[in-house]
């Protein structure tokens, strides 16, 4: 390298600024820690969702935990594959106490892990 930069290696210490990472082999990415920029902290709420299973000819239900939550609908992890489409009965907590109840639809289900789906739910009236 023309600009005489050295790749970090184990047991070495950085010479540059701690607020850069160098990898070795690849371009220098920066980290911004500034004091006006707090870590994000993701809240995961957890959410309960109903919605009727035609194999069963029943109601059924599972515990999820969300993972991105708007005005329009929210991101929520489950331990069960819904088919788009689904309509989804959804009992939220809420800051205020009390838990509030949401109509939905899901728009989107992908496997995260093996026994692990995310469901796209977009809120419905």
């Amino acid at each position: 390298m023309a600009s005489g930069f050295k790749p970090h290696t184990w047991g070495a210490r950085p010479t540059a600024s701690a607020n850069l990472c160098y990898v070795a082999g690849q371009t220098e990415v920066a980290r911004s820690r500034t004091p006006d920029r707090e870590r994000r902290v993701p809240h995961r709420a957890p959410c309960r969702l109903q919605w009727w299973d035609s194999d069963s000819k029943r109601t059924a239900s599972c515990v999820g935990e969300t993972t991105n939550l708007s005005e329009r609908g929210l991101a929520v992890r489950v331990r069960h594959f819904l088919l788009t489409g689904t309509r989804v009965e959804i009992l939220l907590a809420n800051l205020a106490g009390d838990p509030r109840r949401i109509s939905g639809v899901v728009v989107r289900c992908q496997r995260i892990l093996a026994d692990t789906f995310e469901l796209g739910i977009r809120f419905v009236d």
